[in-house]
């Protein structure tokens, strides 16, 4: 495939290795959502995610505002992958691409969270670095420091 994608990351770099491996370029795309808490400010997550995927030269990360399926026509990206943990995520997830087909075509591929990152989110992350709990088995060493950083 030619297509540029885009990756939005609820997963782990395991969904984005893969991902990239599957297309020839990988845009992922970091949304401005002020309705989620974040540990980090948007900038400072693109700088992670970019020093992270720095080994693939296929792999680009921006952010964004608004829907995503604007920011996905406006980058004329015809395809969004989307990593799904379990049967829970799989309900929503299916609404949002029913919806991103409705609103503008744009079509999702989901990947199966690998088994042994499946069950990390950010809301458990959040909870650990919280009660001071060791995150090397959930973030990469990057990400770990930074979070602790803010603590």
């Amino acid at each position: 495939m030619q297509d540029p994608l885009i990756l939005q990351p609820t997963g782990h770099l395991n969904i984005m290795d893969r991902a990239a491996d599957l297309f020839d370029q990988l845009l992922i795309g970091v949304a401005v959502n002020s309705q989620k808490a974040s540990f980090l400010p948007i900038l400072e997550r693109i700088e992670l995610l970019k020093r992270l995927t720095n080994h693939r030269a296929s792999i680009s990360v921006v952010s964004y505002e608004g829907l995503t399926v604007d920011f996905a026509k406006q980058q004329k990206i015809s395809c969004l992958i989307r990593s799904l943990r379990s049967g829970i995520d799989l309900e929503e997830e299916k609404m949002l691409a029913r919806a991103n087909v409705r609103l503008g075509g744009i079509e999702t591929l989901f990947l199966i969270a690998d088994e042994t990152v499946g069950f990390i989110s950010a809301s458990l992350v959040r909870e650990i670095a919280l009660n001071q709990g060791s995150l090397k088995d959930f973030v990469p060493p990057l990400v770990e420091e930074a979070i602790r950083y803010k603590f």
